[in-house]
């Protein structure tokens, strides 16, 4: 057995979904059963009192091969996946079509809802797009400011939202397209999209922030109350976006995630401004 563990008290479950099928793929590769580890260390998902007995992944996600850390050996092999070849955010594997279908094959047959999450989820997209065919919406997502506002060293430049506003009406996508999906945590963002897209806009109706202050996103979400709501919520923006006839997206870990959970098909549009 192995177990995929990391220390990363900031990071989403985007960024722990692409570390973890790094550690998955180096399980497949060498002969070990995966058991993912988002409990021995502190996240945004758990309270002060879980860490250490509530593992995170398994509040949205069943575990790769239906063990858990109850399961695990002692001697189990301890790995960070972010050490391993994993689709991360340089998007290297984009140019490769083989990488591409090896990425969501390994993402498909591992990465699997909760029964009941999947439930909630369908509901949450539900709410928000009714009776739209998914091929008659483009999907866009326009992370928030505080990357902006930070800069943090090695991470990609992230479009802002007139940027984006001017990308997708150049493209002219929306006008192939019945509705427009905002995929964002970030009030001043939907606002702007409401302003411009008007009742051809659908979003998910949860909790955003404004961006004011020099803290990740992931911080505001924490203090909020609802982190593991917040992320039901953002897995839900990500299924709308993987569905969607087109995209527009900034390279953040959600649209690699909305990307592998896609089928080939579909059409998609990767805003790449570098790296702070």
């Amino acid at each position: 057995m192995c177990i995929i563990r990391r220390n990363a008290p900031d990071a989403g479950i985007g960024s722990f979904i692409i570390s973890s099928l790094g550690g998955i793929k180096y399980c497949v590769d060498n002969g070990y059963i995966p058991i993912i580890d988002m409990q021995s260390h502190k996240n945004m998902y758990l309270k002060k009192e879980d860490v250490g007995h509530v593992n995170a992944w398994e509040l949205f996600f069943r575990q790769p091969a239906g063990y858990t850390l109850d399961d695990a050996r002692i001697t189990s092999k301890v790995v960070d996946g972010t050490n391993y070849d994993r689709p991360n955010l340089s998007m290297d594997f984009l140019g490769d079509n083989m990488k591409v279908e090896q990425w969501r094959n390994i993402f498909k047959r591992h990465v699997v809802f909760q029964t009941n999450i999947e439930k909630i989820i369908s509901e949450i997209c539900f709410d928000a797009c009714g009776a739209v065919n998914y091929n008659d919406i483009t999907g866009v997502l326009c992370r928030g400011t505080d990357y902006s506002l930070l800069r943090p060293k090695s991470h990609p430049i992230q479009p802002n939202v007139e940027e984006t506003v001017e990308i997708i009406k150049k493209n002219g996508w929306h006008k192939g397209s019945k509705k427009i999906f905002i995929a964002t945590e970030d009030e001043d963002v939907l606002d702007r999209f409401k302003s411009e897209f008007q009742e051809d806009l659908l979003y998910i109706n949860t909790k955003r922030y404004k961006m004011t202050d020099k803290t990740y996103l992931s911080n505001l979400i924490t203090q909020s109350g609802i982190p593991i709501m917040n992320g039901i919520y953002y897995l839900a923006s990500i299924y709308v976006l993987s569905e969607c006839r087109q995209r527009i997206m900034g390279r953040t870990s959600g649209s690699v995630v909305a990307y592998l959970m896609s089928s080939d098909e579909k059409e998609t549009i990767f805003i790449d401004k570098g790296t702070y």
